[in-house]
Protein backbone atom coordinates (compact mmCIF):
# COMPACT_ATOMS: atom_id res chain seq x y z
CA UNK A 1 0.00 0.00 0.00
CA UNK A 2 0.95 3.62 -0.39
CA UNK A 3 1.04 4.90 3.18
CA UNK A 4 0.45 4.24 6.86
CA UNK A 5 -2.99 5.77 6.29
CA UNK A 6 -3.91 3.02 3.84
CA UNK A 7 -2.44 0.30 6.06
CA UNK A 8 -4.58 1.58 8.93
CA UNK A 9 -7.69 1.70 6.76
CA UNK A 10 -7.78 -1.97 5.72
CA UNK A 11 -8.70 -3.60 9.01
CA UNK A 12 -11.77 -4.42 11.06
CA UNK A 13 -15.06 -3.01 9.80
CA UNK A 14 -13.58 -1.89 6.45
CA UNK A 15 -12.51 -5.44 5.64
CA UNK A 16 -15.86 -6.79 6.83
CA UNK A 17 -17.66 -4.41 4.47
CA UNK A 18 -15.46 -5.60 1.61
CA UNK A 19 -16.22 -9.24 2.44
CA UNK A 20 -19.95 -8.56 2.24
CA UNK A 21 -19.64 -6.71 -1.08
CA UNK A 22 -17.55 -9.41 -2.78
CA UNK A 23 -19.80 -12.47 -2.79
CA UNK A 24 -18.56 -15.96 -3.77
CA UNK A 25 -20.49 -15.62 -7.02
CA UNK A 26 -18.65 -12.39 -7.90
CA UNK A 27 -15.31 -13.96 -7.02
CA UNK A 28 -16.01 -16.98 -9.25
CA UNK A 29 -16.97 -14.77 -12.21
CA UNK A 30 -13.88 -12.58 -11.77
CA UNK A 31 -11.61 -15.63 -11.49
CA UNK A 32 -13.04 -16.99 -14.75
CA UNK A 33 -12.32 -13.67 -16.47
CA UNK A 34 -8.74 -13.64 -15.11
CA UNK A 35 -8.19 -17.23 -16.18
CA UNK A 36 -9.46 -16.52 -19.69
CA UNK A 37 -7.53 -13.27 -20.24
CA UNK A 38 -4.22 -14.36 -18.67
CA UNK A 39 -4.13 -17.52 -20.79
CA UNK A 40 -1.84 -19.35 -18.36
CA UNK A 41 -1.62 -23.13 -18.74
CA UNK A 42 -2.65 -25.33 -15.82
CA UNK A 43 0.24 -25.58 -13.36
CA UNK A 44 1.55 -22.13 -14.29
CA UNK A 45 2.60 -19.56 -11.70
CA UNK A 46 0.35 -16.50 -11.17
CA UNK A 47 0.93 -13.48 -8.92
CA UNK A 48 -1.96 -11.66 -7.17
CA UNK A 49 -0.79 -8.28 -5.87
CA UNK A 50 -2.16 -7.14 -3.52
CA UNK A 51 -3.91 -10.39 -2.73
CA UNK A 52 -6.19 -9.13 0.05
CA UNK A 53 -7.98 -11.95 1.83
CA UNK A 54 -7.04 -14.40 -0.90
CA UNK A 55 -10.42 -14.87 -2.55
CA UNK A 56 -8.96 -14.92 -6.10
CA UNK A 57 -5.85 -16.89 -5.11
CA UNK A 58 -7.86 -19.68 -3.51
CA UNK A 59 -10.31 -19.88 -6.41
CA UNK A 60 -7.55 -20.05 -9.03
CA UNK A 61 -5.49 -22.51 -6.97
CA UNK A 62 -8.49 -24.85 -7.03
CA UNK A 63 -8.34 -24.63 -10.82
CA UNK A 64 -4.76 -25.91 -10.89
CA UNK A 65 -2.56 -22.80 -10.82
CA UNK A 66 0.40 -22.09 -8.53
CA UNK A 67 -0.67 -18.89 -6.79
CA UNK A 68 1.34 -16.28 -4.90
CA UNK A 69 -0.53 -13.59 -2.96
CA UNK A 70 1.23 -10.44 -1.77
CA UNK A 71 -0.29 -7.98 0.71
CA UNK A 72 0.81 -5.53 3.37
CA UNK A 73 -2.28 -5.95 5.56
CA UNK A 74 -1.51 -8.47 8.29
CA UNK A 75 -5.22 -8.97 8.97
CA UNK A 76 -5.92 -9.77 5.32
CA UNK A 77 -3.03 -12.24 5.16
CA UNK A 78 -4.15 -13.93 8.36
CA UNK A 79 -7.61 -14.44 6.90
CA UNK A 80 -6.12 -15.63 3.62
CA UNK A 81 -4.00 -18.24 5.39
CA UNK A 82 -7.06 -19.47 7.28
CA UNK A 83 -8.94 -20.22 4.04
CA UNK A 84 -5.81 -21.25 2.12
CA UNK A 85 -5.45 -24.41 0.09
CA UNK A 86 -2.52 -26.22 -1.51
CA UNK A 87 -0.86 -24.32 -4.33
CA UNK A 88 -0.95 -20.91 -2.61
CA UNK A 89 2.02 -19.00 -1.17
CA UNK A 90 1.37 -15.88 0.95
CA UNK A 91 3.91 -13.07 1.20
CA UNK A 92 3.77 -10.07 3.58
CA UNK A 93 5.27 -7.33 1.42
CA UNK A 94 4.81 -3.83 0.01
CA UNK A 95 3.50 -4.12 -3.56
CA UNK A 96 6.26 -1.75 -4.76
CA UNK A 97 9.01 -4.00 -3.39
CA UNK A 98 8.51 -7.17 -5.42
CA UNK A 99 11.85 -9.00 -5.56
CA UNK A 100 11.16 -11.80 -8.07
CA UNK A 101 12.84 -11.99 -11.46
CA UNK A 102 10.95 -13.69 -14.34
CA UNK A 103 9.11 -16.00 -11.94
CA UNK A 104 5.49 -15.68 -13.02
CA UNK A 105 3.47 -16.70 -16.08
CA UNK A 106 0.82 -14.08 -15.32
CA UNK A 107 -0.18 -11.49 -12.71
CA UNK A 108 -3.07 -9.26 -11.73
CA UNK A 109 -3.84 -6.28 -9.50
CA UNK A 110 -7.57 -6.36 -8.75
CA UNK A 111 -9.57 -3.64 -7.02
CA UNK A 112 -8.54 -0.05 -6.41
CA UNK A 113 -5.10 -0.60 -4.89
CA UNK A 114 -3.19 0.80 -7.88
CA UNK A 115 -4.69 4.26 -7.35
CA UNK A 116 -3.53 4.46 -3.74
CA UNK A 117 -0.11 5.08 -5.30
CA UNK A 118 1.06 8.43 -6.63
CA UNK A 119 2.56 8.50 -10.12
CA UNK A 120 6.16 7.75 -9.07
CA UNK A 121 5.03 4.94 -6.76
CA UNK A 122 2.74 3.52 -9.46
CA UNK A 123 5.63 3.40 -11.92
CA UNK A 124 7.86 1.82 -9.26
CA UNK A 125 5.23 -0.88 -8.74
CA UNK A 126 4.80 -1.55 -12.48
CA UNK A 127 8.55 -1.80 -13.03
CA UNK A 128 8.88 -4.30 -10.17
CA UNK A 129 5.88 -6.20 -11.53
CA UNK A 130 7.38 -6.30 -15.04
CA UNK A 131 10.63 -7.75 -13.66
CA UNK A 132 8.61 -10.45 -11.92
CA UNK A 133 7.02 -11.64 -15.16
CA UNK A 134 8.53 -13.93 -17.74
CA UNK A 135 8.63 -12.61 -21.32
CA UNK A 136 5.25 -13.09 -22.99
CA UNK A 137 3.34 -13.12 -19.69
CA UNK A 138 0.23 -10.98 -19.26
CA UNK A 139 -0.74 -8.57 -16.50
CA UNK A 140 -4.29 -7.43 -15.69
CA UNK A 141 -4.96 -4.17 -13.85
CA UNK A 142 -8.46 -3.45 -12.52
CA UNK A 143 -9.55 -0.17 -10.93
CA UNK A 144 -12.71 1.81 -10.36
CA UNK A 145 -10.69 4.98 -9.72
CA UNK A 146 -9.74 5.96 -13.27
CA UNK A 147 -10.54 9.62 -13.99
CA UNK A 148 -12.98 8.81 -16.82
CA UNK A 149 -14.89 6.50 -14.47
CA UNK A 150 -15.02 8.58 -11.33
CA UNK A 151 -15.16 12.26 -12.23
CA UNK A 152 -18.31 12.23 -14.42
CA UNK A 153 -20.31 10.64 -11.57
CA UNK A 154 -18.61 12.23 -8.56
CA UNK A 155 -20.89 13.47 -5.76
CA UNK A 156 -19.83 15.05 -2.49
CA UNK A 157 -21.76 12.68 -0.19
CA UNK A 158 -23.13 9.22 -0.83
CA UNK A 159 -24.75 6.61 1.42
CA UNK A 160 -24.70 2.92 0.52
CA UNK A 161 -25.03 -0.45 2.24
CA UNK A 162 -22.73 -3.47 2.37
CA UNK A 163 -24.74 -6.28 3.95
CA UNK A 164 -25.55 -5.13 7.49
CA UNK A 165 -23.02 -2.26 7.35
CA UNK A 166 -24.20 1.25 6.47
CA UNK A 167 -21.49 3.40 4.85
CA UNK A 168 -21.15 7.10 4.06
CA UNK A 169 -18.47 8.41 1.70
CA UNK A 170 -17.62 12.12 1.78
CA UNK A 171 -15.50 13.11 -1.21
CA UNK A 172 -13.11 16.02 -1.75
CA UNK A 173 -11.26 16.26 -5.05
CA UNK A 174 -7.96 18.18 -5.32
CA UNK A 175 -7.48 18.97 -9.04
CA UNK A 176 -3.94 20.31 -8.53
CA UNK A 177 -2.86 16.90 -7.21
CA UNK A 178 -5.41 14.79 -9.13
CA UNK A 179 -6.18 13.26 -5.74
CA UNK A 180 -9.50 12.22 -4.25
CA UNK A 181 -9.67 12.37 -0.43
CA UNK A 182 -12.51 10.30 1.02
CA UNK A 183 -13.77 10.02 4.58
CA UNK A 184 -15.62 6.72 5.03
CA UNK A 185 -18.04 6.47 7.95
CA UNK A 186 -19.12 2.94 8.95
CA UNK A 187 -22.25 2.27 11.02
CA UNK A 188 -22.28 -1.31 12.32
CA UNK A 189 -23.62 -3.01 15.44
CA UNK A 190 -24.40 0.35 17.04
CA UNK A 191 -20.85 1.59 16.49
CA UNK A 192 -19.88 4.57 14.30
CA UNK A 193 -16.34 4.85 12.96
CA UNK A 194 -14.81 7.25 10.39
CA UNK A 195 -11.60 6.57 8.50
CA UNK A 196 -9.83 8.69 5.87
CA UNK A 197 -8.31 7.46 2.64
CA UNK A 198 -6.80 9.02 -0.49
CA UNK A 199 -6.60 7.93 -4.12
CA UNK A 200 -4.80 9.41 -7.11
CA UNK A 201 -6.82 9.63 -10.30
CA UNK A 202 -5.12 8.65 -13.55
CA UNK A 203 -6.68 8.88 -16.99
CA UNK A 204 -6.79 5.68 -19.02
CA UNK A 205 -4.11 7.15 -21.28
CA UNK A 206 -1.83 7.89 -18.32
CA UNK A 207 -2.20 4.33 -17.05
CA UNK A 208 -1.32 2.97 -20.50
CA UNK A 209 1.74 5.23 -20.72
CA UNK A 210 2.93 4.14 -17.28
CA UNK A 211 2.68 0.52 -18.42
CA UNK A 212 4.72 1.26 -21.54
CA UNK A 213 7.39 3.08 -19.53
CA UNK A 214 7.65 0.06 -17.21
CA UNK A 215 8.12 -2.31 -20.16
CA UNK A 216 4.54 -3.63 -20.48
CA UNK A 217 2.61 -3.40 -23.75
CA UNK A 218 -1.11 -2.49 -23.36
CA UNK A 219 -3.33 -4.85 -25.34
CA UNK A 220 -6.99 -4.20 -24.46
CA UNK A 221 -9.15 -1.91 -22.32
CA UNK A 222 -12.43 -3.23 -20.91
CA UNK A 223 -15.21 -1.57 -18.95
CA UNK A 224 -16.35 -4.79 -17.25
CA UNK A 225 -15.58 -8.50 -17.04
CA UNK A 226 -18.29 -8.93 -19.65
CA UNK A 227 -15.84 -7.56 -22.21
CA UNK A 228 -17.48 -4.21 -23.01
CA UNK A 229 -14.99 -1.60 -24.30
CA UNK A 230 -13.92 1.01 -21.76
CA UNK A 231 -15.65 4.38 -22.10
CA UNK A 232 -16.35 7.54 -20.09
CA UNK A 233 -18.60 6.76 -17.15
CA UNK A 234 -17.80 3.02 -17.04
CA UNK A 235 -17.75 1.76 -13.46
CA UNK A 236 -14.30 0.20 -13.82
CA UNK A 237 -11.28 0.09 -16.06
CA UNK A 238 -9.63 -3.26 -16.82
CA UNK A 239 -6.34 -3.07 -18.71
CA UNK A 240 -4.76 -6.21 -20.16
CA UNK A 241 -1.06 -5.79 -20.95
CA UNK A 242 1.83 -8.05 -21.85
CA UNK A 243 5.56 -8.21 -21.23
CA UNK A 244 7.13 -8.44 -24.72
CA UNK A 245 9.06 -11.55 -25.69
CA UNK A 246 12.01 -11.96 -28.03
CA UNK A 247 12.26 -14.45 -30.87
CA UNK A 248 14.98 -15.70 -33.14
CA UNK A 249 14.89 -17.93 -36.19
CA UNK A 250 18.55 -18.94 -35.68
CA UNK A 251 20.80 -19.61 -32.63
CA UNK A 252 23.51 -17.32 -31.26
CA UNK A 253 25.68 -15.91 -34.05
CA UNK A 254 22.85 -15.15 -36.47
CA UNK A 255 22.20 -11.53 -37.40
CA UNK A 256 18.54 -12.17 -38.20
CA UNK A 257 15.53 -12.53 -35.94
CA UNK A 258 11.80 -12.87 -36.58
CA UNK A 259 8.52 -12.98 -34.73
CA UNK A 260 5.44 -15.13 -35.32
CA UNK A 261 2.25 -13.19 -36.01
CA UNK A 262 1.69 -10.44 -33.46
CA UNK A 263 3.29 -12.32 -30.57
CA UNK A 264 6.99 -12.96 -30.05
CA UNK A 265 8.00 -16.52 -29.28
CA UNK A 266 10.44 -17.18 -26.43
CA UNK A 267 13.71 -18.93 -27.36
CA UNK A 268 15.24 -21.79 -25.42
CA UNK A 269 16.18 -21.15 -21.80
CA UNK A 270 19.93 -21.03 -21.12
CA UNK A 271 22.60 -19.01 -19.36
CA UNK A 272 25.26 -16.99 -21.17
CA UNK A 273 28.54 -16.62 -19.26
CA UNK A 274 31.25 -14.05 -19.93
CA UNK A 275 33.98 -12.58 -17.69
CA UNK A 276 32.19 -13.27 -14.41
CA UNK A 277 28.76 -12.23 -15.71
CA UNK A 278 25.80 -14.62 -15.85
CA UNK A 279 23.03 -13.56 -18.23
CA UNK A 280 19.73 -15.38 -18.78
CA UNK A 281 19.45 -15.46 -22.56
CA UNK A 282 15.76 -14.47 -22.67
CA UNK A 283 16.58 -11.17 -20.96
CA UNK A 284 15.19 -12.07 -17.54
CA UNK A 285 18.17 -11.15 -15.35
CA UNK A 286 21.87 -10.28 -15.28
CA UNK A 287 24.23 -11.30 -12.49
CA UNK A 288 27.88 -10.68 -11.66
CA UNK A 289 29.72 -13.01 -9.33
CA UNK A 290 26.34 -14.54 -8.34
CA UNK A 291 24.95 -11.11 -7.35
CA UNK A 292 21.80 -9.90 -9.11
CA UNK A 293 22.32 -6.55 -10.88
CA UNK A 294 19.64 -3.86 -11.12
CA UNK A 295 18.96 -3.38 -14.83
CA UNK A 296 16.05 -1.71 -16.61
CA UNK A 297 13.79 -4.36 -18.27
CA UNK A 298 14.19 -2.69 -21.69
CA UNK A 299 17.97 -2.73 -21.33
CA UNK A 300 17.85 -6.45 -20.51
CA UNK A 301 15.84 -7.11 -23.69
CA UNK A 302 18.36 -5.05 -25.66
CA UNK A 303 21.22 -7.07 -24.20
CA UNK A 304 19.41 -10.31 -25.08
CA UNK A 305 19.27 -9.33 -28.77
CA UNK A 306 22.94 -8.31 -28.83
CA UNK A 307 24.12 -11.44 -27.00
CA UNK A 308 22.09 -13.71 -29.25
CA UNK A 309 23.86 -12.12 -32.21
CA UNK A 310 27.28 -12.06 -30.55
CA UNK A 311 29.97 -10.78 -32.92
CA UNK A 312 27.45 -9.62 -35.50
CA UNK A 313 26.21 -6.10 -36.13
CA UNK A 314 22.54 -5.62 -35.23
CA UNK A 315 20.96 -2.63 -36.93
CA UNK A 316 19.32 0.13 -34.92
CA UNK A 317 16.01 -0.52 -36.67
CA UNK A 318 16.08 -4.21 -35.68
CA UNK A 319 16.91 -3.35 -32.08
CA UNK A 320 14.08 -0.81 -31.91
CA UNK A 321 11.57 -3.29 -33.36
CA UNK A 322 12.55 -6.05 -30.91
CA UNK A 323 12.82 -3.96 -27.75
CA UNK A 324 9.87 -1.62 -28.45
CA UNK A 325 7.44 -3.79 -30.45
CA UNK A 326 4.30 -2.06 -31.74
CA UNK A 327 5.61 1.26 -30.36
CA UNK A 328 7.06 4.29 -32.15
CA UNK A 329 10.09 5.54 -30.23
CA UNK A 330 12.96 7.90 -31.03
CA UNK A 331 16.44 6.55 -31.76
CA UNK A 332 17.67 8.50 -28.74
CA UNK A 333 15.90 5.98 -26.45
CA UNK A 334 18.11 3.26 -27.88
CA UNK A 335 21.29 5.27 -27.20
CA UNK A 336 20.16 5.92 -23.61
CA UNK A 337 19.65 2.19 -22.93
CA UNK A 338 22.96 1.25 -24.59
CA UNK A 339 24.68 3.80 -22.34
CA UNK A 340 22.98 2.39 -19.23
CA UNK A 341 24.01 -1.14 -20.23
CA UNK A 342 27.62 -0.09 -20.66
CA UNK A 343 27.53 1.49 -17.22
CA UNK A 344 26.15 -1.69 -15.62
CA UNK A 345 28.66 -3.91 -17.42
CA UNK A 346 31.54 -1.71 -16.21
CA UNK A 347 30.36 -1.54 -12.57
CA UNK A 348 32.61 -4.37 -11.33
CA UNK A 349 35.55 -2.12 -12.24
CA UNK A 350 36.17 -3.43 -15.73
CA UNK A 351 37.42 -1.13 -18.47
CA UNK A 352 36.30 -3.53 -21.21
CA UNK A 353 33.64 -2.23 -23.63
CA UNK A 354 31.41 -5.17 -24.49
CA UNK A 355 29.02 -3.18 -26.72
CA UNK A 356 30.71 -1.72 -29.78
CA UNK A 357 29.13 1.09 -31.80
CA UNK A 358 29.33 0.59 -35.58
CA UNK A 359 28.76 4.02 -37.11
CA UNK A 360 25.72 4.39 -39.36
CA UNK A 361 24.83 0.72 -38.80
CA UNK A 362 24.12 -0.32 -35.22
CA UNK A 363 25.77 -2.17 -32.35
CA UNK A 364 27.79 -5.35 -31.85
CA UNK A 365 28.38 -7.45 -28.72
CA UNK A 366 32.04 -8.47 -28.53
CA UNK A 367 32.52 -10.62 -25.41
CA UNK A 368 33.77 -14.20 -25.57
CA UNK A 369 30.78 -16.11 -24.30
CA UNK A 370 29.80 -19.65 -23.53
CA UNK A 371 26.33 -21.12 -23.14
CA UNK A 372 25.06 -23.25 -20.29
CA UNK A 373 21.75 -25.09 -20.60
CA UNK A 374 19.70 -24.95 -17.39
CA UNK A 375 16.25 -26.07 -16.32
CA UNK A 376 13.44 -23.50 -16.45
CA UNK A 377 12.97 -22.29 -12.83
CA UNK A 378 9.19 -22.33 -13.25
CA UNK A 379 9.36 -26.01 -14.22
CA UNK A 380 11.47 -26.66 -11.13
CA UNK A 381 8.87 -24.97 -8.98
CA UNK A 382 6.06 -26.99 -10.54
CA UNK A 383 7.98 -30.24 -10.07
CA UNK A 384 8.58 -29.40 -6.43
CA UNK A 385 4.87 -28.69 -5.97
Amino acid sequence: MQSKCEKAFFRGVALEAWRQITTPEITCEEASFLERMLGVKAGGAILDVPGGNGRHCVQLAKRGYLMTGVDQSEESLSEAQDISSEGVCWVHEDMRRLSWVAEFDGAFCWGNSFCYLCRDEALEFLEALARSLRPGARFILDTGMAAESLLPNLVQRKWFRAGDILMLSENRYDPAESRLDIDYTFVHDGQVETRPTSSYLFTAGEICRLHKTAGLTPLELFGSIGGEPYCIGANRLILVSEKPSLAYDKPVGSAKATCSGNRFETPRHDMVLFDGFQFESNGRFLMYDDQLLEVDPRALQLLAVLVRNNGKVVSKDDLLSFVWPHTIVEEGNLAVHVSSLRKVLSQPGRATTYIQTVRKHGYRFTARIRNLQIQNPRQSRQSAA
